[in-house]
């Protein structure tokens, strides 16, 4: 009889300090990753996190403007070294497009890679931090991203392709923090 508490007691023991363990290993971890040219990278990024929603407009070519709701979802994964954006955007209530998106430092190449996923596959686009802008390009160098914070606060993306030397912008949101 004896043992059997005995046994309850090493039971409860183990299972109370091994969640302390596994905390302070993914603690040393996240620590580690503080250290690295990746995380600190990221770390700039920080003005993109939260929860954003508001309006949206987009330009076609031929100057027809359509305006559109937008919902931005942005947060830190894998201990700070990838930020994920789960956008999602509708028009008269229906959904005309969803993407996922991972950003991430490569500091072998300089420079951080997004790629936003969809129905449709990826498109990788690489991108500079310059001046509390985020701005991405294509690869082809003719269309580009800029993600801002507004000085009112709000998140700011808009999109632009080139025509010639002139920038053209093809959308743009202004969006507001949400819980």
């Amino acid at each position: 009889m004896r043992l059997f508490p005995k046994a309850i007691f090493s039971f409860l023991l183990l299972s109370f300090s091994s969640p302390s363990i596994a905390y302070e290993q993914s603690l040393e971890k996240s620590e580690i990753a503080e250290k690295t040219p990746e995380y600190v990278a990221m770390e700039k990024l920080n003005f993109l996190v939260g929860n954003w929603a508001g309006e949206g407009v987009s330009y076609s070519s031929d100057g027809m403007v359509s305006e559109y709701y937008d919902e931005e979802f942005v947060r830190y994964d894998l201990d700070g070294q990838i930020l994920l954006i789960n956008a999602r955007g509708s028009r008269d209530g229906i959904t005309s497009y969803q993407l996922h998106t991972v950003i991430y430092f490569d500091s072998k190449a300089g420079h951080y890679i997004y790629s936003p996923y969809s129905a449709k596959g990826t498109r990788p686009f690489t991108c500079d931090l310059i001046e509390q802008q985020f701005i991405c390009y294509t690869q082809s160098r003719d269309f580009r991203l800029i993600f801002q914070r507004l000085p009112n606060g709000k998140w700011n993306e808009y999109g632009e392709r080139k025509n010639g030397d002139i920038w053209r912008k093809t959308f743009e949101t202004k969006l507001s923090a949400v819980p």
